[in-house]
């Protein structure tokens, strides 16, 4: 808040269309981006696109809102328009530029949920801001860095060694923030939800304190995953609402819209269907169509609603797009829960050979990330028949007997 004040003071006082008020006004925007102030970033950035030395640094900020605000439009255009800044800034030498291209570079694969290549652009960002000495751009790196690892392939264990590497560096609050919110994850799958909660609280209560509410919205979320692992559906649904409260607020779209996806997963296993539609619809109008996650969480819950409906063609259908669009990132747990989802269909449809096959692979992923809840839902899905494990619907049927262990 103090370097947001500080900028818009001194925004006021250089001269209108300076070259000093240009580079103020990335520099503001870049600030306003990081603590929710987005509806002001757009005219901010107009102004020093207009500027021949800040054009470049204009667009890689307008870039980073796009993502945020604009997630349809920042996918058509980053495509095609970053390489092409990245290499002019490479051209010209500018390694704080670079290094914010980079950063870039990592939403990009974020929003592409490529987790292991954003985590890599990340590092890079990391390198050449720790070389031109900006602490700042290093912290941001470092918290899309541990976001985009934790979330990805590498197993649970491996994450903790690198964690446990960065919190012996004195990175700032921020980073330590987001280390406690990774931890928190990483309590999270190895089931000691406890833990998860306390520590992703913690996280919570940093990012406030500094100011940084997409941050604390993101936390909210991860405490829902938390309390749903735990099966505790009611708080995982609160959870997530505050997050949307949070994220409407600052008119924010991107993350928004995952929530929306993520709040119709959780109504639909409480058995309201309708909650479940109208957070669907929302996340489309949120989000677009184009935005993978979304589309692997929402054709999840479609094929649930399809099944409960009696229209087993229609459930399988949605299931396997799931399947496909999960595999299209490197999301671990999506890619497994997906594939449980599959194994309940096709049970469902008395293939259970197929059923058992899907549900083992889902298993496996489970078992390389070091997911203990997840892996423990699939073995009951093999084990104690094709039920819905931490739905607590309870939807009166009669479940599917139990599928034999893959072999």
């Amino acid at each position: 808040v103090a370097t947001t004040n500080l900028l818009e003071r001194a925004h006021v006082l250089a001269s209108d269309g300076s070259e000093i008020q240009a580079r103020i006004s990335v520099d503001l925007a870049e600030q306003l981006i990081e603590t929710g102030g987005l509806a002001r970033v757009e005219a901010l950035l107009s102004r020093a696109e207009r500027a021949p030395h800040t054009a470049a640094l204009a667009a890689l900020t307008r870039f980073e809102w796009m993502s945020i605000a604009r997630p349809r439009e920042a996918m058509r255009m980053l495509d095609t328009e970053l390489p092409r800044l990245l290499a002019r800034l490479s051209e010209d030498g500018d390694e704080r530029a670079l290094a914010r291209a980079h950063l870039v570079a990592s939403d990009v694969y974020w929003v592409s949920c490529q987790a292991m290549l954003s985590a890599e652009q990340a590092l890079l960002a990391d390198e050449q801001a720790r070389r031109v000495g900006d602490g700042g751009l290093r912290s941001r790196a470092l918290w899309h860095y541990l976001g985009a690892v934790v979330g990805g392939p590498q197993p649970a264990n491996v994450i903790q060694e690198r964690v446990d590497v960065l919190a012996q560096d004195d990175l700032g609050p921020c980073v330590e923030a987001t280390i406690a919110a990774v931890r928190g994850e990483l309590a999270r799958l190895g089931a000691r939800f406890e833990v998860s909660r306390r520590m992703i609280c913690d996280a919570i209560e940093h990012f406030r304190a500094l100011g940084l509410p997409i941050h604390a919205a993101a936390c909210h979320m991860a405490i829902a995953k938390t309390e749903r692992s735990a099966q505790n559906l009611a708080e995982a649904l609160a959870w997530l609402r505050e997050a949307d409260r949070l994220l409407a607020a600052m008119d924010e779209r991107g993350l928004r819209s995952t929530t929306q996806a993520m709040t119709a997963r959780v109504c639909e296993l409480l058995g309201d269907t309708a909650g479940a539609r109208a957070a669907m619809a929302l996340t489309e109008d949120l989000g677009g169509p184009d935005d993978v996650i979304n589309q692997v969480i929402t054709h999840e819950v479609r094929a649930r609603l399809a099944l409960a409906d009696g229209d087993a063609e229609a459930a399988e259908g949605w299931a396997r797009s799931a399947v496909k669009h999960a595999d299209r990132t490197d999301f671990a747990a999506d890619q497994a829960e997906t594939r449980l989802e599959l194994a309940r269909v096709l049970a469902a449809r008395k293939r259970r050979q197929e059923a058992c096959s899907q549900a083992g692979r889902a298993l496996e992923i489970y078992r390389a990330k070091g997911d203990q809840p997840g892996a423990a839902e699939a073995s009951a899905l093999l084990l104690q028949g094709l039920g819905r494990p931490g739905s607590g619907s309870g939807r009166g049927s009669r479940p599917p007997q139990p599928l034999p262990e893959p072999s």
